[in-house]
This record gives C-alpha cells, sequence and structure tokens, in this order.
C-alpha cells in the first residue's frame, strides 16, 4: 500500500467501509495512504450520505472511531426495519457509550431477531453488574421468545455474587428444560468459583435468597439447597 499510493488509495478507502471488522481495521492503519485525515468523520460523512448498501459499514464504522457525542448518529438505526442495521446499531452504541446506555441496550435485548439481542448481550455482558436486575428478571420471567429469556439470564449470572442468586434460583424451576438447564449451569459454576470473590451479601441479599429458596428447592441442583445454606450461615447465624 505504501509502494504505491496511487493505486491502493480506493481500495483502502473501500475497505474503511467493508461489512468485516478485521478489514476495517487494516484499513485504519493506512489512512494517509487512503487520503483520509479524519477517519471519524469519513464515516460521519459516509453516513450522512446514506448509501444503503454501505450503512452496516459506516455505522459500525462510526462506533470503532466516535465519540460519545456520535451516539444519536447510531442509536436512531436501533429501529430500523432492516435487522442487520439494527444489529450494526447495537453495537456501535455498545462501543460509543455503553454506560450511558444501559438501560437502552437492555431493551434491544427483546430484540425479535436473535442476532440483534446477541449484540445487545455482548455489549452489555462488559457491565454486567451495573445492569438493572429487576429489567432483566422481567425478561427472563415474561414469557417472550426463548432467546431473549436465555439472554436476560445469561447477563444475570454475570451480575454480582449474591444479588444474582434468587433470580437464577427461580429460573429453575422455570417450565423450559433449556432455561432450568442454563440456571442450574450457572449455580453450579457459583459453587465452584465461591471462593474467587470474597464478596458478603447484605441482609436484602438473605432475605431474597432464603425466600426463593424457599419456593424451589427442589428445582434446584442436586445438594445445592444445603450448600447455600452453609455459607449463608457463615454470615447470618
Amino acid at each position: 500500500a505504501t509502494k504505491r499510493p496511487d493505486i491502493a488509495r480506493q481500495p483502502l478507502r473501500d475497505a474503511l467501509l467493508d461489512s468485516h471488522t478485521s478489514m476495517r481495521e487494516m484499513a485504519r492503519q493506512f489512512l494517509a495512504v487512503a487520503d483520509v485525515e479524519n477517519v471519524r468523520g469519513f464515516y460521519a460523512a459516509a453516513l450522512e450520505r446514506g448509501n444503503e448498501k454501505q450503512r452496516f459499514a459506516v455505522i459500525c464504522g462510526l462506533g470503532e472511531t466516535g465519540t460519545v457525542e456520535d451516539m444519536p448518529l447510531v442509536a436512531r438505526f436501533l429501529n430500523s426495519p432492516l435487522t442487520r442495521i439494527r444489529r450494526a446499531a447495537a453495537y456501535a452504541v455498545g462501543r460509543l457509550d455503553l454506560e450511558g446506555q444501559l438501560a437502552r441496550l437492555v431493551r434491544v435485548l427483546s430484540d425479535a431477531m436473535p442476532s440483534v439481542s446477541r449484540e445487545a448481550l455482548k455489549a452489555l455482558q462488559r457491565k454486567a453488574r451495573y445492569v438493572s436486575l429487576d429489567d432483566l428478571e422481567e425478561l427472563v420471567e415474561g414469557g417472550s421468545d426463548f432467546h431473549v429469556r436465555r439472554n436476560a439470564l445469561t447477563l444475570i449470572s454475570h451480575t454480582d455474587k449474591w444479588k444474582k442468586i434468587p433470580a437464577l434460583l427461580k429460573a429453575c424451576a422455570d417450565k423450559d428444560e433449556r432455561i432450568v438447564e442454563q440456571a442450574a449451569k450457572a449455580l453450579r459454576a457459583w459453587s465452584y468459583n465461591y471462593n474467587s470473590s470474597f464478596a458478603e451479601p447484605t441482609r436484602d441479599d438473605f432475605q431474597k435468597i432464603s425466600g426463593a429458596l424457599s419456593q424451589v428447592e427442589s428445582c434446584t441442583p442436586h445438594g445445592f439447597a444445603a450448600e447455600l445454606r452453609a455459607c449463608l450461615q457463615t454470615y447470618f447465624k
């Protein structure tokens, strides 16, 4: 590319608009050759031009190179009728302003298309402990599509050590065996990794866990209820 910039210029500019992340990243290493002084401005201008075929890559590219001020430019595409455009928007919003858009991305979890919901999940996992547990539990219990319930439960399993337990316990009594198995797997992982965190349960945690356990104990993994009670007795005798 650097030996024949006259030939490489246009292919590199095209690569900046490639749908593959790796191609965009490669092209951004040669911005001078591509005659692009401001890559963020390049993507913003491309978005303004409104080329339908390039829109997916443009939204992703702006998410990779922009700032929080660019978030509204991409967030409007979360309501696009096109699945891949909503997916790109979820990706970009998560890159540009994850902490400020947690609630919005939780709503994207409920998208009817699994690929869009999964993109929101990938973004939210990085800040799972700051996501509203009530909102996630509502998605799990709301009877919506399986992929939505699965992704919400996945996020719950990445939240705080003690606060996630009531929701995981309740999920063990779900009517969908896939949700039951996912919750049981998360509880087994909790037991296995118990000593990796020294976080202590609050009195509120204790009460919520005890209440959930009394309702679904027979549905939990073998031996887990007794193990959980023993752990709690360390703090609340």
